[in-house]
């Protein structure tokens, strides 16, 4: 573009700002329409925000009321809060697990694509998500924010081969919004025997015995109030064992915020 062009195109630009005083939102539906931002689901142009259109949005499978402790909702029962028989029996160490939808589609193959297939694109989407609702939870129940989150670690193998904890991804974006600090490195965890894709739910508790052992940062949460933050519960498996070692540690108050909950 040659300098006359330019300056004519700039003016045009200043005099459109000073006759105008649109809103946020359409400001941000005019950027998104220039970047000609598409919707991770369906594919046409994505106005409310980066990712998604407002349809897919609506129609997301968002997780309904479950357990008041584990979040799990089958199917079969009403969509009510209750208590499951297995935090009954087996009281886990967090207070409660807050889950943004059911882990079906689309939200499984968002979710599959940040964490084979670098997805930051999804993983900025979905964190926008989960960080606007964990914003709203507190602010609604009026119970204090926490003071630190702390993503679930990958084995450090497993870190290497990826480049990057999907979990992380998520925690920076509820930081962003919220200004909470995250905690890299809470805890160690170890080598899996097994991979926990595709066992149940006693093998999966199995598995993870031991799976989480303290760090030389694991104090920090003491007296603390602690949120982790993860991608998918299946069977809470990696959520207690991770949450019984920050406990052990000292911290005061223990959530769990995940994009999606396996029902």
């Amino acid at each position: 573009m040659n300098r006359k062009r330019w300056r004519n195109l700039r003016q045009r630009t200043i005099a459109t700002v000073r006759t105008t005083t649109p809103s946020p939102t359409t400001l941000k539906k005019w950027l998104n329409q220039c970047l000609d931002q598409p919707c991770l689901v369906c594919g046409q142009p994505a106005l409310e925000q980066p990712g998604l259109c407002a349809d897919c949005e609506w129609t997301l499978p968002w997780q309904p009321p479950g357990c008041q402790c584990c979040a799990v909702s089958p199917e079969e029962r009403p969509a009510t809060t209750w208590l499951c028989d297995a935090c009954q029996l087996s009281p886990p160490h967090f207070r409660r697990c807050h889950c943004l939808f059911r882990y079906t589609s689309p939200v499984n193959a968002l979710i599959s694509r940040i964490k084979d297939n670098g997805g930051f694109a999804e993983a900025r989407t979905l964190g926008e998500l989960l960080a606007r609702e964990f914003e709203r939870h507190y602010q609604d129940s009026g119970q204090s924010l926490p003071t630190l989150l702390v993503p679930v670690p990958l084995h450090s193998g497993r870190l290497r081969f990826r480049g990057y904890n999907q979990s992380h991804l998520l925690a920076q974006a509820i930081s962003a919004r919220t200004g909470i600090k995250v905690l890299h490195n809470s805890c160690r965890r170890q080598p899996l025997t097994h991979s926990q894709r595709g066992l149940d739910a006693t093998s999966r508790r199995a598995n993870m015995a031991q799976m989480f052992t303290a760090s030389a940062r694991t104090r920090l949460t003491s007296n603390r109030q602690v949120a982790i933050i993860d991608d998918v519960v299946t069977t809470t498996s990696t959520i207690r064992a991770m949450a019984q070692v920050l406990t052990h540690a000292g911290a005061e108050t223990i959530d769990v915020w995940a994009l999606a909950r396996a029902n």
